[in-house]
């Protein structure tokens, strides 16, 4: 999990896609995919390792 811009990015996934990147506000709706990389059911494993 990496914090930008008072969003907090992460890997995940919704049961339908693998796991891929996703960002969340902390509401329910400002939880989204940013993308499915990997399209349909195979992951993308986005991990993030920074400083």
């Amino acid at each position: 999990m990496t914090a930008l811009n008072g969003e907090l990015l992460f890997g995940a996934t919704d049961g339908t896609n693998g796991i891929e990147l996703w960002k969340s506000d902390g509401t329910d709706a400002g939880t989204v995919m940013l993308k499915d990389i990997n399209n349909g059911s195979g992951s993308s494993r986005p991990f993030y390792e920074g400083k």
